[in-house]
């Protein structure tokens, strides 16, 4: 399981908010960690939200503001999975979009990776 971050990172106030509105979005489904560090065979990736159901993670979501997320990013989560056994799914969500709902949305609008 993840690990939570505890160094400073500098983000942008639109990351940081639409991160925090789409983890409030997830809660309700799901047990969410934001910042968390992932680790397999010393390979590290620190996902913006991950989202478990008991103590086992679902999914990674990754808040998109200024570029999307990148490969090196995306392949330490495919090893991540690969080295777990694991098939799971990376989201990414606009945080322009985000930041422009009035309530919570019936359904996220997202980007899918699948990481098998």
């Amino acid at each position: 399981m993840g690990a939570d971050r505890y160094r400073p990172v500098l983000e942008s106030y639109k990351h940081r908010a639409a991160k925090e509105v789409l983890a409030s979005w997830l809660k309700s489904d799901f047990d969410v960690k934001k910042e968390s560090e992932f680790v397999a065979d010393g390979w590290k990736f620190i996902p913006d939200i991950a989202v478990f159901r008991e103590g086992h993670v679902q999914a990674f979501y990754e808040v998109v503001h200024k570029h999307p997320v990148d490969a090196k990013k995306l392949g330490r989560m495919q090893y991540y999975c690969f080295y777990n056994n694991i098939n799971l799914l990376c989201h990414e969500v606009d945080a322009e979009w985000i930041l422009r709902q009035t309530q919570k949305p019936e359904n996220i609008v997202k980007f899918t990776f699948e990481l098998p």
